[in-house]
């Protein structure tokens, strides 16, 4: 079995397992909270994932090239680049906080708690910081490390998921789950697994330099300028995002209607679940091909991802479709049985997601920031304004239909700049005469190290 074969089957079972774990934890939620409770929950979330953009300040996407950087041991500093990056977080964390204290009452209307407010922001904190250093250990081969311990997807790896599920768990049966609770169980489990990260990548990565002010603020020199890039455009892109969507569905104060739709959304996203495998699985790969200026082996990577993924959404997409109703309401209770429609509303969205492939992700790894992030300040000048609209007059159903038409947009406007750019196309080969070529492609590629 060759080396990307095994990275995709690692990456690809503990995404799998962990996006599945999210799923019965979401409708453990459901039924443990109230409609209101629950929506509110839909809301924080989406804004965490929203604000750990500024948190991370570009990290998540430079700390793959950064680790990357050192982890060979022949260049000192990577200590220095982590002390770096956790003043800048710290900075960051501040500034977030002066935001959200003005923010609360726009997207949480209806919560009076202060405890709430303490709860969301600390989540946020710490997942920020949880994710750009579990991506990280992708640039120096530890994918196991980086898909069970990090914070991308709805609740992150598949040991922080299991452990974001065991407290739930614990939380449900000692009587003590409510929507506080839940919040400030995300920000623990974050914190561990932020520290398990850090030991493993200290012992991976030697550095006998000293750590200084001075080398703490040249790594932030570095790596600033593309931070500050990557950060814009990572912020735009999520501003036309299903999160944005929830967030206007929060400050219209929608309420209970959203609770269908942010259900609908934990479905559609098993939709992408084999692009966000293979998001994590070839990264190395694009950076390599990419700086030998091999366009042939680029394009062949991407098409082939692309291919393989759109086609394994496919399938769980007919299967979904065909479940019906009737498992929306066995999964997330009797009274679910609504979300099937905005499941079938942000299809077209999500699955055209999956066939472009990961053209967006290609522009923030290869050099192509700005013209990432001035594409998605337009898009998000486009849909903020349709999210509104969408909200105002047709409630969460309109929210759906917006985020779908949004996905559709966006990701037409990446594979242009995809194609102008970097030279290649991206999307998802269609002829059944090309599919298994292009698995073989995949299966050929012997650049990537084995993954520990």
């Amino acid at each position: 079995m060759n080396r990307l074969l095994r990275q995709f089957m690692v990456n690809g079972t503990l995404r799998a397992g962990a996006m599945l774990v999210s799923v019965l934890l979401e409708a453990l939620l459901v039924r443990a909270l109230l409609p209101a409770d629950y929506a509110t929950w839909g809301v924080a979330l989406s804004f965490s994932l929203i604000a750990i953009v500024l948190t991370q300040f570009g990290y998540q996407t430079s700390a793959i090239k950064i680790f990357a950087r050192f982890r060979d041991g022949n260049t000192q500093g990577f200590h220095s680049a982590l002390v770096g990056a956790s003043m800048v977080w710290a900075l960051a964390a501040l500034l977030l906080l002066v935001i959200f204290a003005f923010a609360f009452g726009i997207f949480f209307p209806l919560e009076t708690d202060p405890e709430l407010f303490w709860a969301i922001y600390a989540m946020t904190i710490t997942r920020g910081v949880n994710t750009a250093l579990a991506e990280g250990m992708r640039g120096t081969g530890h994918i196991v490390v980086s898909a069970s311990l990090g914070g991308l997807g709805q609740h992150g790896g598949l040991i922080r998921t299991l452990g974001f599920g065991a407290a739930v768990a614990v939380l449900y049966f000692t009587g003590a789950l409510d929507l506080a609770n839940a919040l400030w169980a995300s920000a623990l489990v974050s914190l561990i697994a932020s520290a398990i990260i850090v030991s493993v990548a200290v012992k991976a990565i030697p550095d006998q330099k000293k750590v200084s002010m001075a080398s703490a603020i040249s790594a932030i020199r570095t790596d600033l300028p593309s931070n500050i890039r990557l950060m814009s455009a990572q912020f735009l892109q999520l501003g036309s995002s299903r999160f944005a969507a929830n967030l206007v569905g929060g400050a219209l104060a929608l309420g209970p209607a959203l609770a269908p739709y942010i259900i609908a959304q934990q479905i559609s996203q098993l939709l992408l679940a084999p692009l966000t495998v293979l998001n994590g699985a070839i990264p190395n790969l694009i950076i390599e091909a990419h700086a030998r200026k091999d366009r042939d082996e680029l394009e062949k990577i991407m098409r082939a991802a692309s291919t393989v993924a759109f086609l394994a959404s496919v399938i769980g997409c007919v299967i979904l479709v065909s479940a019906g109703p009737g498992f929306f309401r066995l999964v997330f209770g009797p009274d679910q049985g609504t979300a099937y429609t905005f499941f079938l509303i942000l299809v077209p969205g999500f699955l055209f997601n999956s066939y472009t492939g990961s053209a967006a992700r290609a522009l923030a790894l290869l050099g192509e920031e700005h013209a990432y992030a001035v594409t998605s300040l337009f898009t998000a000048l486009a849909a903020i304004p349709l999210y509104i609209i969408g909200g105002m007059f047709w409630n969460a159903a309109g929210l759906a239909l917006v985020t779908s038409v949004v996905l559709i947009g966006q990701n037409i406007v990446y594979l242009m700049l995809v194609r102008a750019r970097l030279g290649v196309h991206s999307h998802a080969m269609l002829d059944p005469r090309k599919i298994r070529p292009a698995l073989r492609n995949l299966k050929r590629c012997q650049k990537n190290k084995v993954p520990r």
